[in-house]
């Protein structure tokens, strides 16, 4: 019997995925990323969901890796060790690539590979008195499954003073973008309701179409972008006159 639960709430166009693994601070294994990923995939196949909100609602986002299993897999050898990774590598992938617009909310800590789902999400929400930290060196451990995200994202001088120092302070988590908007504790569930609201509004036919521009552009570059850009945005335009969510 798997130690962690992964649970899907629909509420309209919002696909709510929260995970409880309360005895080990949500630390996550093997088993409970590929979890994670399934229910992110089904979400994203879902055409009526044009948001995916990440929230386990604990007193922690996610202490990490399970240091336990990471360590138990490189004593048992590379090829044990390199399918732990890639099922953490799959999972991110799946969020960071989802249809749908995924936010999540930040209560607590969010630490090593709690860090990497919240680099991988669109929009970040987290309370005033959560941490941010890459504690892997501390433990013995090269951050070697995190440092890819963070460089691509943030690049390779700010990813290295978080590994290699630890902490990342809210000035930096904000002005890097790794955390979109931090609120007092007692503020969260009212923001998360708000932002609940604004979305079903929107509805999910055009989260998806802004989510597949921005996902498309973003691998484009100068005439190329802006071509593809207007091209899109014409059919965006026709597909919205000819009918709302």
């Amino acid at each position: 019997m798997a130690d962690f639960e992964i649970s899907s709430t629909q509420l309209g166009p919002v696909r709510i995925i929260a995970w409880n693994r309360e005895k080990k601070r949500n630390a996550f294994t093997s088993n409970m990323a590929n979890s994670l990923k399934q229910a992110v995939q089904e979400a994203s196949e879902d055409p009526g969901v044009g948001v995916i909100l990440l929230d386990p609602n604990a007193s922690i986002f996610s202490a990490g890796w399970d240091l336990d299993e990471l360590i138990q897999s490189r004593s048992e050898g590379f090829e044990k060790s390199d399918l732990l990774i890639e099922s953490g590598r799959m999972c991110l992938r799946e969020i960071a690539e989802s249809p749908c617009f995924v936010v999540s909310v930040c209560r607590g800590a969010a630490l090593g590979f709690g860090i990497s789902l919240l680099a991988n999400s669109d929009y970040v929400l987290a309370q005033s008195s959560a941490r941010f930290a890459l504690p892997e060196l501390d433990a013995g451990v090269v951050p070697s499954s995190v440092l890819g995200d963070l460089i691509a994202k943030y690049g390779i001088s700010r990813a290295l003073n978080w590994a290699i120092l630890g902490n990342i302070s809210h000035p930096d988590a904000m002005n890097s973008g790794l955390v979109n908007l931090l609120l007092p504790d007692a503020e969260i569930d009212a923001e998360i309701e708000r932002i609940i609201v604004r979305l079903t509004k929107i509805g999910p036919r055009n989260l998806r179409a802004t989510v597949k521009l921005a996902r498309e552009i973003s691998v484009l570059n100068g005439e190329d972008m802006m071509r593809h850009g207007d091209n899109f945005a014409k059919f965006a335009l026709a597909s919205t006159e000819n009918g709302s969510d």
